[in-house]
C-alpha cells in the first residue's frame, strides 16, 4: 500500500498549499519493511510505521507549520 499512501500524501500536500515547502518522495527499503509502510519526516527525524491512507490527514498536521 506504500504507493497509494505516497500518492495520497502528494495530493494532500498540494491541496494544503505546502508543495513549495514539503517534498514527498518514495524510497527503497529502510530496514523497517516488517513494520511498513513507513514514513520518515525530515528534518525532525520522526519515523511513522504501519501507516495507512487513513493516516494521511494526521501526517499532514505534523508537516504544517
Amino acid at each position: 500500500g506504500g504507493d497509494k499512501i505516497c500518492e495520497a500524501l502528494k495530493r494532500a500536500v498540494k491541496e494544503a498549499g505546502l508543495k513549495s515547502k514539503v517534498r514527498v518522495a518514495r524510497s527503497g527499503c529502510l530496514d523497517l519493511c516488517e513494520k511498513g509502510p513507513n514514513v520518515f519526516l525530515y528534518p525532525s527525524g520522526r519515523w511513522l510505521s504501519g501507516v495507512s491512507e487513513s493516516d494521511v490527514p494526521e501526517i499532514l498536521k505534523k508537516l504544517a507549520p
